[in-house]
């Protein structure tokens, strides 16, 4: 699995806590930067793609 959790912000430096919770719980939410109430839930478990 490839994530790019780089590409706006530092998040594996300043976020690693929440991060490894994410990948933990299997699931984070993403905001469209366009639509601000269009709010999608991406899983991140292994095997998911």
């Amino acid at each position: 699995m490839i994530i790019n959790v780089g590409a706006r912000s530092d998040i594996v430096n300043y976020y690693s806590k929440w991060l490894l919770n994410r990948l933990n719980e299997g699931y984070a939410y993403s905001r469209n930067p366009l639509f601000k109430n269009n709010v999608s839930k991406l899983s991140l478990k292994l095997g998911f793609l």
